[in-house]
């Protein structure tokens, strides 16, 4: 093979290399603006987004409801004190109807979650937030009958 030729191969290797290394760099600057890359990306730099939250104090004991004063079982503590959260579309009154449901009590104290089923909230420590899950396993425990 002559000189020549080769070097036009090593040209022609190099610029295809040049090029798709250019075609990367415009797909990654694409997929870096799509919505799923950029959730993530907050996620990473910002643990507290996630969508999942423990409310109760840390090593709950009991959490009992505030009306009747009924215990939760030790099973069911976990899945009331951990709940998933979804956004709230809409500002909340200050004057909305919270009333305590739930007391989380631990050594270190204690933490109440309020609800407003009018508006179906849920607010810790004045933070409204909504959860769908939340709500269905309340509403499963409250229909569920009473064990003597």
């Amino acid at each position: 093979m002559k000189p020549k030729s080769r070097k036009l191969i090593k040209s022609v290797i190099l610029t295809a290399g040049m090029v798709l290394g250019l075609v990367g760099v415009f797909y990654a600057m694409q997929y870096t603006r799509t919505p799923s890359f950029q959730s993530s990306l907050e996620l990473f730099f910002n643990p507290s987004l996630q969508k999942s939250w423990k409310w109760c104090p840390l090593q709950t004991e009991t959490v009992s409801w505030v009306d009747n004063q009924a215990m939760l079982e030790s099973s069911e503590i976990h899945q009331v004190c951990e709940v998933e959260m979804q956004s709230i579309d809409s500002p909340v009154a200050e004057q909305s109807g919270f009333r305590p449901l739930l007391v989380a009590k631990s050594r270190a104290g204690s933490r109440t979650l309020e609800s407003d089923p009018q508006i179906g909230l849920f607010r810790i420590d004045g933070l409204p937030f909504k959860s769908l899950g939340l709500s269905e396993f309340l509403k499963n425990l409250k229909t569920r009958p009473t064990q003597n």
